[in-house]
């Protein structure tokens, strides 16, 4: 894949995940071309498989932009907007007026379990993409998921789900 191409494909996403963080388009602007420099910088390790080179990217994108927030020591908050559907609880959560309350639930989980339960449920990735793109085992990715999945039942009806 070019490069350019690349910008053209990811720009947009990218741009998205900074200014979820940043809440700024200029800082967000900037994070993502920080992000994109360093892509550039590194674009033979850039995955081919389309699902980890895009959680790879937005990865990219985030750490720009965190790294970006804590040099302007800007107080807002860093929490990513993730929303993580399944079959049983987690579809009828999102269809029902409760969807406030689960994206709390979910803000509220540990870093690591919000990650797996984005790229397995958000962006479809297996088990496999998500082992390579976090560093971890396959065995570890689904004990994350297993346990934010539970983490995050626990959490919503603590916090008056049905």
């Amino acid at each position: 894949m070019e490069f350019s191409e690349l910008y053209r494909d990811y720009y947009q996403q990218m741009l998205f995940v900074a200014l979820k963080i940043l809440r700024n388009r200029d800082d967000a602007e900037d994070a993502v071309q920080n992000a994109l420099l360093k892509l550039y910088r590194n674009r033979k390790h850039i995955p081919t498989d389309p699902c980890v080179r895009r959680a790879y990217i937005l990865t990219a994108a985030k750490y720009a932009a965190l790294d970006l927030k804590e040099q302007r020591t800007d107080d807002a908050d860093l929490d990513e907007v993730v929303v993580a559907t399944d079959h049983d609880l987690f579809e009828e959560i999102a269809a029902s007026e409760d969807y406030d309350r689960l994206l709390q639930a979910i803000n509220a989980l540990p870093l690591r379990y919000r990650e797996v339960l984005m790229l397995r449920y958000v962006q479809e990735c297996s088990i496999s993409q998500i082992a390579q793109v976090l560093h971890r085992t396959p065995f570890t990715v689904r004990k994350q998921i297993s346990r934010g999945k539970s983490l995050l039942q626990n959490a919503y009806f603590k916090k008056g789900g049905s």
